[in-house]
C-alpha cells in the first residue's frame, strides 16, 4: 500500500538510527553546525522499528543507518525502507564499527545502501556526504514549491481565458494569456533543470548527466572525470558585504566558468558556495588534472563588485570514473572530499 508523502517543510531533515544513544547524539553533534545554519534539522531514532515510524509519517534527506543493532539490524531496516515505494530512492548511508570487510559491504550496496561509514568517524566526510544528499533535497523541495506556484498561476490564466471567451472578450486577451501561459512552460522547465541564480545545471540535473555518462563509459570502456570546485571565503564575503554582493559574486563565477569550459563540459552549481564540472573524453587523471586547474585558475583571482575588491581562492576536487566511484553520488562525495587548493595543482 502506498503511503502518501509528508507536506514539505522549509528544510531538509536527517535521520539517525542507532540503538547506542551516546553514538546517536555523538553523529548529531558532528553535524551540530549544519544544524546551527539552519541547512537542516536532525532527528534521533534509537531503533530500525522507530526509524520507519518516523519516514512513514515525515520526509528526509538521507538516512545514517547502524547495522549492529538488536531485533531489526540495519540490513533488514534498510531492505524494509526501500520495500515501501514513497521511500525506494531514500539515500542511506550504513555506520559501522564491525563490518569492514567485501561480503559485508556489497550485502549493504543489495540492500540499498549508497554509501558506508566507518568508525572512528571522520568529521568532516561524514558533513561532506551529507551535504550532497541534503542540496539534493532542498533542490527538489524548492522546485516543487515552484511548480505548484507556476501551476496555479497557469490555472488561473486558465480560468482568466475562458472567462474572457464566455465574457466574448477572446479575441482581445487570447495572444496575451497564451504568451504567460508559455513563459510559465518555460520556467517550470527551466527551474526543473537550471540553478536560479547563475543559470547553470543543478545538482539534479547533473546527477542524470552522470549517470548517462556512466552507462555511455561503462558499454565503451571509456573515462570521465567530475570536477568539484569549492569557493572558500564565500562565508566570509556574506558576513563582510551582504548577500547581494555574494550573489553577485557567485554569478561572475558562473560567468567564468562559462566563458572558460570546453563545449563538451557541463558545468553545474551543486550547493551554495560549490560548483561541478563533468568533463568527457578523457585520456586520464593527468588531462583532467590540466584541464580543471587552468578552469580553477580563471576563477582564483579578484572580482570587482559592488565597489569592493574581492580575492578568492578556490580548491579543487577530482574524481575519476570508474575508479574513484561508480554511482553520481559516490563521484560527488569522492570529489568533494579531496579538496585541496588549486595552488598546489601541477598544471603545464
Amino acid at each position: 500500500m502506498l503511503t502518501p508523502a509528508a507536506p514539505a517543510t522549509s528544510i531538509p531533515k536527517v535521520l539517525i538510527v542507532n540503538d547506542d544513544v551516546h553514538s546517536a547524539v555523538a553523529f548529531k553533534s558532528v553535524l551540530s553546525q549544519g544544524v546551527e545554519r539552519k541547512e537542516y534539522e536532525v532527528v534521533l531514532a534509537y531503533s530500525g522499528e522507530a526509524a520507519l515510524r518516523h519516514l512513514l509519517k515525515e520526509e528526509f534527506a538521507v538516512v545514517l543507518l547502524d547495522i549492529k543493532m538488536p531485533i531489526m539490524d540495519g540490513f533488514e531496516t534498510a531492505e524494509a525502507i526501500h520495500s515501501n515505494l514513497r521511500l525506494s530512492t531514500l539515500p542511506i548511508i550504513f555506520v559501522t564499527a564491525y563490518y569492514d570487510d567485501d561480503f559485508h559491504r556489497l550485502l549493504g550496496y543489495q540492500k540499498g545502501a549508497v554509501d558506508y561509514v566507518f568508525m572512528p568517524v571522520n568529521a568532516k566526510i561524514l558533513q561532506t556526504k551529507v551535504s550532497v544528499f541534503v542540496e539534493l533535497a532542498r533542490q527538489k523541495m524548492s522546485l516543487k514549491r515552484q511548480n505548484q506556484e507556476l501551476h496555479s498561476i497557469a490555472d488561473n490564466l486558465k480560468i482568466k481565458r475562458l472567462t474572457d471567451r464566455v465574457s466574448g472578450n477572446d479575441g482581445l486577451e487570447t495572444d496575451e494569456t497564451s504568451y504567460f501561459l508559455n513563459q510559465i512552460s518555460k520556467n517550470v522547465h527551466d527551474a526543473s533543470t537550471r540553478d536560479t541564480l547563475t543559470g547553470l545545471l543543478n545538482l539534479q540535473m547533473l546527477t542524470e548527466h552522470l549517470e548517462h555518462a556512466a552507462s555511455v563509459a561503462s558499454r565503451y570502456q571509456q573515462h570521465f572525470a567530475l570536477v568539484v570546485l569549492r569557493i572558500d571565503q564565500l562565508e566570509h564575503v556574506n558576513a563582510t558585504f551582504g548577500e547581494k554582493t555574494k550573489d553577485a559574486l557567485l554569478m561572475s563565477v558562473a560567468d567564468q566558468i562559462k566563458l572558460s569550459v570546453r563545449i563538451s563540459d557541463l558545468p553545474a552549481r551543486i550547493g551554495e558556495d560549490s560548483f561541478a564540472l563533468l568533463l568527457k573524453g578523457l585520456a586520464g587523471m593527468n588531462e583532467a588534472v590540466h584541464v580543471s586547474g587552468k578552469l580553477a585558475q580563471a576563477i582564483d583571482r579578484t572580482y570587482e563588485l559592488d565597489g569592493h575588491s574581492i580575492e578568492i581562492k578556490v580548491s579543487i576536487g577530482i574524481a575519476m570514473y570508474p575508479q574513484d566511484g561508480s554511482s553520481p553520488q559516490q563521484l560527488i562525495e569522492t570529489a568533494a572530499s579531496a579538496m585541496f587548493p588549486v595552488k598546489q595543482l601541477e598544471i603545464t
